[in-house]
């Protein structure tokens, strides 16, 4: 998948969940603001009924205010055929001093025992809620008041305010990123032009240039080879010339190769991984030899890769040469693969000078480098475990590296296996 691709995807996927937890955290506040308020309604609505039932207390032309003879008129009288289905689906009850059931009104069903003192409280079959309130006449008590409500209506207001906000969040986040996505595409397409003229630049210059740095390396190639008609200092001149080219030839075919990880379709293959591996291992035997580094692998026969030959020869050689370069004389470098849940694990291993905790999250970037006094062979161009990461990317893979300062580096690559 090409960067801009994955750039475009990302910002989309942050700016939608950013707008997500705006939409869940604004439904959230409304349920609970909205449900909360239902309740406190739902509690005052209660406890004015009560108190109507307690001014409505008459003692019957008791003059002695016996508490016996206090009856409240709103539960004693009848209930006319004009009151609300709403007051008649609830309950109203009236108990005496002694906690005697004298009279009640409506038809919810009232499940627990009385509670002497005044309070709410839950009932759950059938779903309602009950407001106790002892009453008195200065110092001697009257009797109890007991309110009930049921929430049937305000569980399904509950229910339907609940399933209104998660369909419109939902039906939101759909729309919101339908354009989310337009906008980053839009705000996106100045960039994804740049960089595909930064790659086509990339291509061109990189194949305009090796012609003349071809010439200049035969040319000082030449001058090497015949060195009678050379001063001895124009000898060490041409041998800069020379040297200098090479560096300039390898740069430009690492911008090659990364123009073309980035652009172009290859054919894949089932590639066998120690064959690929023992022609890395012996393009560098050159430069291993003259650091003095063992190189070992080990890598069983019967893995294979379905993939680009060339790619996978680019992934091991710039791992192998990176370690290589990073390893102080006498030091070790080991290849090793193995089969792990129909993945193939590629490990390389070095005894180098390892890598700076803070520069781990650096070292895939293009042209960056440590610090070329602990270079062992410092002509590296920094972009070798560039062009390593956005293949193994376009496999599907992942690269991990684990390093200690002064301990060593290991590299560690995981791709799709084919095993025979």
């Amino acid at each position: 998948m090409p960067n801009s691709d994955k750039i475009e995807i990302r910002l989309t996927l942050l700016n939608a969940a950013v707008f997500a937890a705006v939409l869940v955290s604004f439904a959230v506040t409304v349920f609970v603001v909205v449900v909360d308020k239902q309740n406190q309604d739902s509690h005052a609505d209660v406890r004015k009924l009560a108190d109507a039932v307690i001014a409505s207390i008459d003692f019957d032309e008791d003059k002695t205010r016996n508490p016996n003879s206090a009856q409240p008129d709103l539960i004693m009288s009848a209930m006319p055929d004009s009151s609300s289905q709403l007051l008649q689906a609830m309950k109203l009850q009236w108990f005496n001093y002694k906690q005697q059931l004298i009279a009640e009104k409506g038809s919810f069903t009232i499940v627990p025992a009385l509670q002497t003192t005044e309070g709410f409280q839950d009932q759950v079959n059938p779903k309602g809620i009950i407001f106790s309130k002892p009453v008195f006449d200065g110092d001697r008590l009257l009797g109890y008041v007991r309110v009930a409500q049921p929430l049937d209506k305000q569980e399904r207001f509950v229910s339907n305010l609940l399933m209104g906000l998660c369909f419109g969040t939902a039906a939101a986040l759909l729309i919101a990123g339908g354009g989310v996505f337009f906008l980053v595409t839009q705000s996106i397409r100045p960039l994804r032009k740049n960089m595909l003229m930064l790659r086509q630049f990339t291509s061109d210059a990189s194949h305009e240039l090796r012609t003349p740095v071809a010439v200049i390396r035969s040319n000082s190639a030449v001058a090497l080879k015949y060195p009678d008609g050379i001063r001895d200092g124009d000898k060490e001149k041409f041998q800069m010339i020379s040297s200098a080219a090479q560096q300039m030839q390898r740069l430009i075919e690492s911008l090659l190769t990364l123009s073309k990880a980035e652009n172009v379709s290859k054919e894949k293959s089932n590639v066998n991984l120690l064959q690929v591996v023992q022609d890395a291992r012996q393009s560098l035997m050159p430069l291993a030899d003259e650091q003095i580094i063992k190189v070992e692998f080990l890598v069983p026969p019967n893995l294979q890769l379905l993939i680009c030959r060339d790619d996978l020869f680019s992934i091991i050689s710039n791992l192998l040469e990176n370690a290589i370069r990073y390893t102080p004389p006498g030091g070790w470098v080991k290849i090793q693969a193995a089969s792990e849940k129909e993945r193939v694990v590629l490990t390389v291993q070095d005894s180098g000078i390892g890598i700076a905790s803070e520069h781990i999250d650096k070292i895939f970037d293009r042209f960056w480098r440590a610090d070329k006094s602990r270079t062992f062979h410092g002509s590296g161009q920094g972009l070798g475990l560039t062009i390593t990461k956005r293949l193994v990317e376009e496999y599907g893979g992942t690269i991990l590296v684990y390093s200690k300062l002064d301990s060593g580096t290991t590299f560690k690559v995981l791709l799709n296996a084919i095993e025979f």
